[in-house]
């Protein structure tokens, strides 16, 4: 029996297999930041890949798009992750993964290499009870600062 297989059944004789199932869903989260008055504005999107349970959060991003709208820049653009998961005492854990500063601003889907993706993992007893997950866009400017935006958590 491989560790994986044990595991399973380890879980299911415990009952928490059947009572906590795992969750996933595939989400699309998007910001922007306005260049001015009658100017298209900068956008990021991403599409998010989330797994969750009453003791686990998994967020990865599996996809990114950013368009510089009307602003000059390169593509050294950064996609960042966020999470902050609460258990029921209100005690947060946060974390962020940030991408290479190598992100493209061509209005296409990419995967972000490396990986970015984040795992809370809670003990029995101490389920999660709220999760808050962010994409934030760092966009690559020309003669000007970098802007950024954040998402909404779905």
């Amino acid at each position: 029996m491989s560790l994986k297989q044990l595991s399973i059944h380890l879980l299911a004789a415990f009952g928490l297999a059947a009572a906590h199932p795992a969750f996933a869903e595939d989400v699309v989260v998007s910001c922007h930041f306005e260049a001015g008055p009658g100017k298209k504005p900068s956008t990021g999107t991403a599409r998010l890949e989330l797994t969750t349970n009453t003791y686990y959060l998994s967020a990865k991003v599996l996809q990114y798009k950013i368009e510089k709208g009307d602003w000059a820049g390169g593509n050294k653009a950064n996609v960042n992750l966020r999470v902050k998961t609460f258990d029921e005492s209100g005690k947060e854990r946060s974390s962020t993964v940030h991408s290479d500063d190598s992100m493209r601003q061509d209005g296409e889907w990419h995967s972000p290499t490396p990986e970015l993706r984040i795992e809370h993992r809670y003990s029995v007893g101490t389920p999660l009870k709220r999760k808050i997950v962010q994409v934030e866009f760092v966009f690559d400017l020309s003669n000007s600062a970098d802007k950024e935006c954040l998402t909404p958590s779905p």
